[in-house]
């Protein structure tokens, strides 16, 4: 990975780490004006708020990489799709009495549509792929990312990203829902490609993916080699438990540290970054960042930012789906 950027209530990554930082959390939603700030305004006149997500990110990601060039292929995660579209293409037909629509909040309605926008601002000609999946929605992006990168000529984007919205998202998500506040955001990444020996750069591939209930901590640990190869190749965790499942996936968490007699420190990024099904995207986000430094910023209980050294931070989904996604330097 060359490159990352994330997309918190507090801001893209420097206000989101600053935030982090001081152990205050970034959870919440920005004004569209400021997802889009950056944003030439011909390219977004007709776009509503998760399309412009993902072009921001995107966006800030490639310049993050220093790159001018445009990447070769879209791998793009969504709990939910764009919920602003597709309120308002159903309020349109609802109050025609089912006799006309918008065709542009149709098409946007559509779940890959934040993707084709993000192909053909860059003018990306390879692969253009959507996953939604739920919480484990930026996940699926990343696995098939991983399963094609050997295909790809050229770096390529793998994102992911939720709009708040304040009637479906409740509807939708159960963890949304149990929120005292709304939340939204996201995270992208920019890879070069298959890393080859003797060259620099973090790595990020995922570990486990796998249904909850065929799948256990202790087959997690074992996925990622055993307890002692977890314990030397990773110095923190990051869990995302969703509000819906936070009584099985505290246990799970528990079990897992358990099994591997992992003692570093544990960041529940679910209550710092927010309930969105796809809060990891961001997670991975900041923890490609903290590898990049070599230093985490401290969570709330640990009074000093933790140097990775050589190690790097695994990121943990305990939901529905169990999965762990490697980011080593």
């Amino acid at each position: 990975v060359g490159a990352a950027a994330c997309l918190t209530g507090a801001g893209f990554m420097g206000p989101s780490l600053e935030r982090l930082g001081r152990g205050e959390g970034c959870a919440g939603t920005l004004s569209i004006e400021e997802i889009s700030r950056d944003l030439p305004p011909r390219l977004i006149r007709r776009l509503k708020r998760l399309s412009r997500m993902a072009l921001s990110l995107a966006t800030s990601a490639r310049d993050a990489a220093g790159r001018e060039t445009s990447p070769a292929a879209v791998f793009w995660g969504t709990g939910w799709g764009p919920l602003s579209e597709t309120h308002d293409f159903l309020d349109q037909l609802a109050a025609s009495r089912h006799r006309f629509a918008s065709p542009t909040d149709f098409v946007g309605s559509l779940h890959n549509a934040p993707a084709g926008h993000v192909a053909a601002h860059f003018n990306a000609r390879g692969p253009s792929i959507t996953a939604t999946g739920g919480d484990a929605s930026f996940e699926q992006a990343l696995l098939c990312a991983s399963l094609m990168a050997h295909e790809i000529d050229g770096p390529f984007l793998v994102l992911g990203a939720d709009e708040a919205h304040p009637r479906f998202t409740p509807l939708f998500d159960p963890s949304a829902a149990l929120a005292k506040h709304p939340s939204d955001g996201g995270g992208a990444l920019w890879v070069h490609g298959m890393r080859k020996d003797g060259e620099s750069g973090v790595r990020v591939y995922p570990a486990v993916l796998a249904p909850a209930e065929e799948f256990r901590p202790a087959d997690m640990v074992a996925a990622l080699g055993g307890p002692a190869r977890l314990r030397s190749d990773f110095a923190a965790v990051f869990a995302g438990i969703p509000a819906a499942w936070r009584e099985d996936g505290a246990a799970c968490l528990k079990e897992f540290l358990s099994v591997s007699g992992f003692d570093g420190p544990v960041l529940d990024f679910r209550r710092q970054i927010g309930e969105f099904a796809t809060a990891s995207a961001a997670a991975v986000a900041v923890a490609v960042e903290a590898c990049r430094r070599k230093t985490i910023l401290a969570p709330p209980d640990i009074p000093a930012p933790l140097s990775l050294e050589s190690r790097g931070i695994l990121v943990l989904g305990l939901g529905a789906c169990l999965s762990a996604v490697a980011v080593l330097p």
